[in-house]
């Protein structure tokens, strides 16, 4: 009897163990979504862990009302971006809200709120922006000196390529003389294939962000290098 019962907590020990040794595993195989921006013209959102076979659903929402709903295939970790349909935007605020479903049982889900048309200052203007096979340009001013960070993203198919950030972009204080900023793609382009180039930047004392996309089709094949 006492060597039954010996074997029985040896047994459940060993179950305890193994479980406490798969748990980092299984936490680590999971799919969350880790960040999720919109404006009225687009979002993006981004997904991190391990999994396939997931889709998302974005929902972007005023007052109650769904204006517009995307649905992505997914399949694992990464950053994709969505273009949402023009419409008569009201002023007032508005939800975008995104669901992650695995064999249809929803595993994460984040929602952010942005404000539209409102009387909020501009911290900073784009003056000019464009992607093309070479690279991204952009142009940007403040009425203040302040510092943003730039996201430079290469979309093919509504997924990023690859995301890289630019930390601590000072821009000084003239509307007047904007500061030209140029980012040229790091890998080879295939010609023919069509792309989107996507910048995102975060002014950092008021947490404003503004993000613009621009598609263009790769004219050359290019591999271009950090310089």
């Amino acid at each position: 009897m006492r060597t039954s019962a010996v074997w029985h907590l040896a047994v459940l020990g060993f179950l305890a163990v193994l479980a406490a040794q798969m748990a980092p595993a299984a936490a680590a195989q999971s799919l969350e979504i880790s960040d999720l921006f919109s404006s009225i013209e687009s979002a993006d959102i981004t997904l991190q862990g391990e999994g396939a076979g997931a889709s998302v659903q974005v929902d972007l929402i005023h007052e109650g009302k769904h204006m517009a709903t995307r649905n992505l295939a997914v399949d694992g970790p990464g950053t994709w971006a969505i273009r949402w349909p023009a419409f008569d935007a009201e002023r007032g605020s508005y939800d975008c809200c995104a669901a992650l479903r695995q064999n249809q049982t929803m595993i994460s889900k984040r929602c952010v709120k942005f404000y539209y048309g409102g009387v909020e200052p501009i911290r900073f203007d784009v003056r000019d922006f464009r992607a093309d096979s070479r690279g991204m340009h952009l142009a940007i001013s403040a009425r203040d000196s302040t510092v943003v960070d730039i996201y430079y993203m290469l979309l093919q198919g509504g997924k990023a390529i690859y995301v890289t950030r630019e930390h601590a972009v000072p821009i000084a204080g003239s509307y007047a003389t904007p500061i030209a900023k140029d980012y040229a793609w790091k890998q080879i382009l295939q010609k023919g294939l069509y792309y989107e180039g996507r910048v995102k930047i975060v002014e950092l004392n008021h947490n404003q962000t503004r993000a613009f996309m621009n598609p263009f089709e790769a004219v050359d094949d290019a591999l271009i290098t950090e310089t």
